[in-house]
């Protein structure tokens, strides 16, 4: 609606007319012979369709004077702009059917959406988002198609003194401007401030309505597992807007409509078929005026073609406190519509891979990592998806930290340079440090700020960019491993790509059109091709462009598709599990406030599944919130200020929602990560009035705890700034960027430091003597009297006879600060002779880092590494051979070795060049034995290598082996 309350009571409407009368100003009417203007000649049929325009100057009454803003006290110079409109139509004298209607001001969509009955028409409220304003100036609004059914009738405005309307039907006439109405704030309203008005007289005449055609459809051929498009166009002969739709035809097929047009249409015919789907069938489509059809029919045939590999869409690594749970949701895609399963490879012991759903086209699974207190370090989970002939391998990189005191509560600020609004935490300049890219809604600027690691950052950088922006994305466009920003430029129309260049500087920014005011952007891999693409929504269109990317940081020309009447906020996940990603779309009118586009694996969508319920979503984020393997959303809804939760049914559509309040909040932008370390996703909700950032714990099975106050935030960003594995939040507003430490994982963990007396100390490897490493609490976290003593280990796997040694409990040194640094340690004794087996194979002088594991007396433990300088004494240990069998490869091969000790192992391959194509194994922990490694012939990325000679290198505790590998095709 136009800015204002419609609650007011019509007796406040009657006393402000007492106040300001009204005053000729600006001209509505209606056209039906399609001049532009409003003659005797224009009639309403009372044989066939009235293909009726809506005219609106809003510079001129009717007589052609200029109008001026008027105000309570009288006229104003401010021009009468015009941001929004409403018209509702009144039939007189008899009954009518009526079309859709189709706004023609680009600038504007809609917010409430078209009604009709039979003795009414309501065009829907179209605004203009942000702050788009049209100048004084005459404007046709729109087009409809009027049948009469009965009767003689005439059609009239309705203006707000005039309209009675049946219960739940909207119907003003009026215009929402900058000036200021007598009835509401910034409403022109028709019947109080201008009476100038044309509608259409009844006239007996008029033709039949004359029936589209639709143009000749071809029969198709298309390959099992690819994507066909063939265009659609048909003519009608009353210039009447028209609709294309699918009357039958199997589920691959889909139509839709790309332009009503005004008597030409345009609409597309796609095809995406699995290999199920090979053979021929039957299809027909047909397009409307909305009273006559035209239909076709044809024939598609699906040729069977080559096995595709499966898809592993890429996800980004896992971060988990030592002692705590970590878990990355999974999902993987079969073009050929065969069920995928998922693998694990290899990976540290305390990483599972578990399969949660797998059919036709699509999976999904959970990476689960619940390291023990001394696995501190990085690793990698290496996961392989199949589909029974080919696979797809994928790293996933492991980044296990040592848990740490809880942070303080502080706010910490740093400054920005404008205003700011949409906000993402990356690694921008690759110091390991979360750096943030920030977008301003009232600025063509974007601002990257490179972070300390102790959550404040450094001065920020300006980057030009189209317009304003409401949202933006990061990631890898060019393939060179560092991440690159695209922001959604709301009043650009368009999308800006701004490629790192390294050291998190920027390239100048490169614009892509997209659609009339472009809200929000995401990024993912829509078409299956490894590459990352963009999705943008046009909340002014009503649509979703999307940019196909081409690897080396450009992006084909955008494809649009219909999306809800106010398309805004967009999650991106593979909501019907079919193996091609779908987008989620937030719609801010209409019944149907969330709309899922079913990707078809090309870039493309299949007609749009709509959710219907009553909400206003601002932001949605997608999630498995109940553990089944289905994504799920979250929303935000400013309206009713509420967080919706809808579970996704696997098909596209969702379970109705569960809404939680928020208290003394109005809820507006989602962040979504493990926030205390249980390996469930939880919530993070902004607050666009009090800015209170509030936590919502999830539980697994689809419920959240009761929201925690946890900072300052309208549109959070989530980060780990301080390095301590718990993901942080961040926001920006009013030339500030706040960030707070994440204080809910875990709430109170043992953090302790060792180090033996004597700097550079050595420990002979022959057990020469007894060795006392000194311990000491950090931050207050424990006191040394709860210490057990028997349970202290020391470990290091792979450097003696033993990898774990236990204490001495009778030996232990006395509490003192013998280091001075205002905290007493205590002394563990371990014997000579396990000191001498824990390094009984280290050769000559090294540093060895072991991990000192202990209890505590309420039930606690601690893990920390103290470096050891060890004198050894041990003897070489050799890794056996390695060798690949069959050499040449054709069309694989098996790489077979073994190891002697357990510990760390790397297989790499490399081409003639030296360049790394493959990596099959990288692994802190290889179990001592024989080993056998598949090398398919392809890369990390799945592409096929060509023929020639590799060379492989075996790296493990034990020593080194290389060699070559011969492919051969």
């Amino acid at each position: 609606m136009p800015l204002g309350s419609r609650s007011l009571a019509l007796v406040l409407g009657l006393f402000l007319l007492l106040l300001a009368p009204p005053v000729p100003a600006q001209y509505i009417y209606l056209d039906s012979n399609g001049d532009g203007v409003h003659t005797a000649a224009d009639v309403l049929h009372g044989v066939g369709p009235t293909i009726i325009d809506v005219w609106l100057d809003t510079g001129h009454d009717r007589a052609g004077s200029v109008t001026v803003c008027q105000t309570l006290n009288g006229p104003s110079s401010q021009p009468l702009t015009m941001f929004s409109y409403e018209v509702s139509i009144l039939a007189t004298g008899g009954t009518l059917s009526w079309s859709d209607y189709t706004n023609r001001i680009a600038q504007f969509s809609a917010v409430i959406p078209t009604r009709s009955e039979a003795d009414r028409f309501y065009t829907g409220d179209f605004s203009a988002p942000g702050v788009v304003a049209l100048p004084p100036g005459r404007y046709r609004l729109g087009t409809f198609t009027a049948n009469v059914v009965s009767g003689t009738p005439r059609l009239e405005f309705v203006t707000n003194l005039a309209f009675s309307a049946p219960p739940g039907f909207v119907g003003f006439t009026d215009f929402g401007s900058n000036c200021d109405g007598t009835d509401f704030a910034n409403t022109i309203m028709l019947g109080t401030n201008w009476s100038d008005q044309d509608g259409l007289m009844f006239d007996a005449g008029g033709m039949a309505n004359g029936p589209p055609s639709l143009s000749f459809i071809p029969d198709l051929t298309v390959p099992s597992g690819g994507n066909l498009a063939r265009p659609l166009t048909a003519v009608d002969p009353d210039a009447e807007p028209l609709s294309f739709s699918k009357v039958s035809g199997p589920a691959f097929v889909t139509v839709t409509t790309i332009d009503p047009g005004s008597g030409s249409g345009q609409g597309e015919l796609r095809l995406a078929p699995f290999a199920s789907d090979v053979g021929t069938s039957s299809a027909s489509v047909s397009v409307t005026d909305g009273t006559a059809t035209d239909t076709q029919g044809l024939a598609i045939t699906v040729s069977r073609s080559p096995n595709h590999a499966p898809v592993l869409f890429a996800g980004p690594g896992l971060t988990v406190i030592a002692g705590n749970v970590g878990s990355r949701f999974l999902s993987a895609g079969d073009a050929d519509g065969d069920s995928p399963h998922f693998t694990l490879l290899s990976a540290p012991p305390y990483v599972t891979l578990h399969e949660v759903t797998s059919r036709a086209g699509g999976a999904s699974a959970v990476l689960r990592a619940e390291p023990g207190l001394c696995d501190a370090g990085t690793a990698v989970a290496k996961i392989s998806v199949s589909d029974g002939i080919a696979s797809a391998p994928r790293d996933v990189p492991l980044n296990i930290v040592a848990p740490t005191v809880v942070p303080d509560g502080l706010t910490r600020a740093s400054s920005l340079p404008g205003s700011g609004f949409g906000m993402k935490a990356a690694d921008m300049n690759g110091d390991g440090k979360i750096d943030l890219a920030i977008s301003d809604d009232g600025n063509p600027r974007l601002y990257i700020l490179l972070g300390n690691g102790d959550g404040s950052f450094g001065t920020a950088a300006t980057y030009p960019i189209a317009s304003g922006s409401l949202d933006l994305a990061v990631a890898d466009f060019d393939g060179n491993g560092t991440p690159d920003v695209v922001t959604a430029n709301e009043n650009g129309g368009s999308v800006s790509v701004l490629l790192n260049r390294g050291a998190g500087a920027l390239s100048p920014a490169v614009t892509y059109p997209a659609g009339q005011s472009t809200e929000s952007v995401g990024v993912a891999d829509l078409n299956r091709d490894g590459i990352p693409d963009i999705v943008a929504t046009n909340l002014a269109s009503a649509t979703v462009s999307v940019m196909l990317g081409n690897g080396d940081g450009t992006f084909r020309p955008k494809r649009d598709s219909p999306a809800g009447a106010n398309p805004g906020a967009l999650a991106i996940a593979d909501f019907n599990l079919d193996g091609r990603l779908d987008v989620a779309i937030g719609n801010k009118a209409g019944g149907d406030p969330i709309i899922v586009l079913p990707g078809l694996g090309d870039g493309s969508f299949g007609t749009p599944i709509p959710t219907t319920f009553n909400a206003f979503p601002i932001t949605v984020s997608a999630a498995d919130w109940n553990s089944d393997g289905v994504p799920d959303l979250a929303f935000t809804d400013l309206r009713s200020r509420r967080v919706g939760i809808l579970l996704g049914l696997g098909d596209g559509r969702f379970s109705d929602p569960a809404f939680m309040t928020v208290p003394n909040a109005s809820p507006y932008g989602t962040a979504v990560d493990d926030l205390n370390g249980d390996g469930i996703p939880d919530l993070a909700v902004g607050d666009s009035e009090g800015a209170n950032l509030q936590v919502f714990l999830g539980n697994g099975t689809g419920g959240f705890a009761a929201p925690v106050v946890a900072g300052l935030g309208v549109l959070p960003a989530i980060g780990d700034v301080n390095g301590d594995g718990r993901p942080d939040f961040m926001m920006a507003a009013l030339g500030v960027v706040f960030a707070k430490f994440n204080r809910f994982a875990p709430l109170n963990p043992a953090v302790a430091r060792a180090f033996i007396p004597g700097e550079n100390k050595a420990v002979t490897g022959n057990g020469s003597g007894d060795l006392v490493i000194l311990v000491e609490p950090q931050g207050g976290s424990y006191t040394n009297d709860q210490l057990n003593f028997s349970s202290v280990t020391l470990s290091s796997p792979g450097t003696g006879s033993t990898g774990l040694i236990h204490s001495v409990p009778a030996k232990h040194v006395i509490s003192a600060d013998r280091d001075q640094d205002g905290v007493a340690e205590i002394g563990v004794t371990f014997s000579k002779s396990d000191i001498a087996s824990l390094f009984s194979e280290v050769r000559g002088r090294k540093t060895v880092s072991a991990d000192l594991f202990g209890t505590l007396a309420d039930g606690r433990a601690f893990c920390t590494d103290v470096a050891l300088n060890i004198v050894g004494t041990g003897h070489a240990t050799a890794l056996a051979a390695a060798s690949f069998a069959p050499n040449p490869l054709n069309p694989s091969s098996k790489l077979s070795f073994a190891t002697a000790r357990e510990g760390y192992a790397r297989v790499r391959i490399f081409d003639l060049h030296g360049r790394l194509v493959r990596t099959l194994l990288d692994t802190p922990h290889l179990a001592v034995g024989p080993h056998d490694l598949v090398f398919d012939g392809k890369t990390d990325r799945g592409a096929t290598l060509a023929s020639g000679v590799y060379f492989y290198r075996v790296e493990s505790i034990d020593g080194k082996n290389e060699g070559q590998i011969v492919i051969l095709k």
